[in-house]
């Protein structure tokens, strides 16, 4: 391969990787808003009011006012709430009122909430509850979960490191690629 036709591939590719970067951050900009204000006008204010209780017993009192709140929450923000949250919440709701168990949607209702919080706040790039405040207030469904959270955390810091090495490995090899054609007349001249 001569080098002209190398930096013919190499910009190909470049100019590919380009249009992919570009795409992917005009999608996630567009997005970015959307979830700002789910998190803002939904999530962050479910969040703040569930969790005293999150994942824990709801007395029946209690579970009276979250069944107004959810109601009020549908009712304002029904298009940014997420469907799971209304047919959890709706399920909750017609538990309460009719005096049946409730606490089986109220768990889901926390996973639901609980999840999407952190997600929403990852897309928007907050700061996320780390897992010794997730312990300190025993804000998990089950200690298997609990687990499973710190093998999550664990595996994901290794492959972050992982792909810092895989991305520095083809670098070089790149530019060694592209310093192999430029010196190789300077090094046949001097043997």
């Amino acid at each position: 391969m001569t080098s002209t036709e190398f930096y013919s591939v190499v910009s190909g590719f470049i100019a590919i990787a380009v249009t992919l970067l570009g795409i992917y951050l005009s999608h996630k900009a567009n997005f970015s808003n959307a979830y700002e204000k789910q998190f803002n006008e939904t999530y962050a204010p479910l969040f703040i009011s569930l969790e005293p209780y999150l994942y824990r017993n709801l007395p029946y009192d209690a579970a009276k006012e979250y069944a107004i709140l959810f109601e009020k929450t549908i009712k304002e923000h029904y298009v940014l709430c997420h469907p799971s949250f209304i047919e959890y919440a709706s399920l909750f709701c017609t538990a309460v009122k009719n005096n049946e168990s409730y606490e089986y949607f109220f768990k889901k209702l926390c996973a639901h909430v609980d999840s999407y919080y952190d997600k929403l706040r990852r897309n928007i790039k907050l700061p996320l509850r780390g897992i010794s405040y997730r312990l300190q207030f025993e804000q998990y469904k089950s200690k298997s979960g609990v687990t499973l959270a710190i093998i999550i955390y664990i595996g994901r810091h290794i492959l972050k490191g992982l792909l810092k090495l895989l991305v520095i490995f083809i670098v070089l090899i790149a530019l060694t690629m592209i310093a192999k054609p430029l010196l190789e007349p300077l090094l046949l001249q001097y043997n």
